[in-house]
Parts: structure tokens; sequence; C-alpha cells
């Protein structure tokens, strides 16, 4: 069974799972570690949590020939230790899935590097990652207003804008990066224009442009935004909500893997409405710099 999970949580948290993780973990390539050391890479273990062999790696080769090599080994086990004995019940204290906005929006983002000719015909380049935004129910009531016609405009609220251009509009292609201070967002703007209103649907066009920069360490990225969404106005929420973002990036952060390539490169982010069960639930990248009411962090619940 192929799993994976946050390793910042497994290496800090004292729920019966992370303590299980640490154990196991002390065997692997890092040895044992102080708690709240990194643990990161990819493991392989019985289901009692007997180690079998690890890497933390980025080529695809030596991480395939370490599932190899524990595979082998499991094979080679006893019948008796090859599953579980024990069945752990404890339910963890905090994770952000139990979170999910289940009556609100949720969108799931994708990013790339896109080609420096800015051809779309042009090979793609294989650098790229997967996201998810999240909007609870009361801030998904305050996209869009009640009276809108044909014809009209408005801007989406703030709550969407600068949590995507700060969040989820970032560089992040490569590895994991930071977030941008909401004073570093302040030139985005995206907003909507109704095409078309039923008794029961508004459909729209969504257009507007993101402008992030930062300054320690210099670096930001500016795009063009354009996409479509219906609007379910029975059950307030959208049936389709689906847009890219094109536009350039520039300089780093430390682990987003940029530090040969900080000169402006064309990125494209895409958005697309979530389909429940038709894709494994993953959470925000960037959960943790949420800081809403909805979604309290661990130290405060």
């Amino acid at each position: 069974m192929a799993t994976t999970d946050e390793v910042w949580r497994l290496d800090t948290e004292d729920d019966a799972d992370c303590v299980f993780f640490q154990k196991m973990s002390d065997h692997g390539h890092y040895g044992k570690r102080k708690k709240g050391s990194s643990r990161q890479g990819t493991y392989v273990f019985t289901a009692d949590g007997k180690f079998l062999s690890s890497v933390n790696d980025l080529d695809p080769e030596i991480v395939l020939a370490t599932l190899k090599e524990g595979l082998a080994k499991w094979k080679a086990l006893p019948e008796s230790e090859r599953t579980g004995r024990k069945v752990i019940t404890q339910k963890p204290k905090h994770r952000w899935e139990d979170y999910y906005p289940h009556d609100g929006l949720v969108l799931t983002g994708y990013s790339r590097d896109l080609p420096k000719d800015k051809n779309p015909k042009s090979e793609r380049l294989p650098t790229w990652n997967r996201d998810a935004a999240w909007f609870s129910k009361g801030e998904l009531q305050k996209f869009v207003p009640r009276d809108v016609r044909k014809g009209d405009s408005f801007d989406f609220p703030d709550v969407f804008v600068s949590r995507l251009s700060r969040l989820h509009i970032v560089d992040a292609v490569k590895g994991q990066t930071d977030e941008f201070e909401p004073n570093e967002t302040t030139g985005s703007k995206i907003a909507a224009t109704i095409t078309e209103r039923t008794a029961t649907q508004i459909q729209m066009r969504i257009h507007g442009t993101t402008k992030a920069k930062g300054k320690t360490p210099a670096r930001g990225i500016e795009t063009t935004v354009v996409g479509s969404a219906t609007f379910e106005i029975r059950s307030g929420r959208f049936s389709k909500f689906d847009f890219v973002a094109i536009g350039e990036r520039w300089g780093r952060t430390r682990f987003n893997g940029r530090w040969r390539q900080q000169e402006k490169s064309p990125i494209g982010f895409a958005f697309q409405l979530a389909k429940p069960g038709k894709l494994p639930l993953v959470t925000p990248g960037m959960t943790w710099a949420y800081h809403v009411p909805w979604m309290p962090q661990p130290d405060t619940k």
C-alpha cells in the first residue's frame, strides 16, 4: 500500500501515528534523530512498523531501487510478520483534512513551467506541481451579488483574490515555497462578467490579473487570469469554476529549487472545481498560513 503525509506533523506531534512513524524512521537513512528534526524521505516498512528500506532522493531510479529493496525484504519475512497485528484507533488531535469545506468551494490547482518561447505548441516542460484552494460556506456567500444581471461585472471578494495571490499562485513548481504577505499582493484583481442568467443559473466569464512582489528575498509573480464559472442560484454553490493564470515568475525562496533560475521565466496555473471522490483529498499546501477561524491551528484547537 502506498501512502503519503506531511512529514512536519509526523516529526513533531505525539499522536499514535506520529510516534509510530518516529520509531520506524529512527532505523532509516537519517538514523535516530531529535524530535522535530526532519525525517523526510521515502520509507518501506511493514504494517507493524518494522523498517525495511528508505532514502531521501529526487532521482526516480534511486527511489525505485529503494522500493524494490524493501519489497524483497518484505517477501523474505515470515507470513506472520507481513501483516499488522495491532489496530490503532486513536483519533489524531489535529489533521487539516478534518476542516475540508464540504459546503464551500474547493478548487484543484496545478502549476507548471511553460516554454520560454511562450508557444503553446512547444514541448511541455516536465516540472509541475499540484495544490488545492479552500473557501468556506461563509466565504462563498460573498462571491456573487444576488441582483446581478446579464452584462453586469463585479469584483470577486478580497478573501478569494488575496488567498489565491498570496498562497496559491506561487512558485512551488519545483519545491516548497513561502507565502506572500498581504501588502505584497495589493495589485491583484479578479472579476467576473455575467454572460447569461436564468431562473436557476448565473454564467460568468472570469478575468483579471495577479501581482505579487516579495522583498526578502526578491521574488515575484505576475499573471493574467481568464476562465468561466456557473453559479447555481438555488444551492448557492458553483457547478463549474475553471480558470487559468498565465504569466512570469522570478527570484527564489529557500526550498523552491530556483537557485539557478532566478531570471524571469514563463509559468502557468490551472484551477478547476474539485470533484468529490474523483481525486484523493489534498489539503492546501499552505494550510498553516490561512489563519481563518473555520480552520484552527494545531496549537489553538
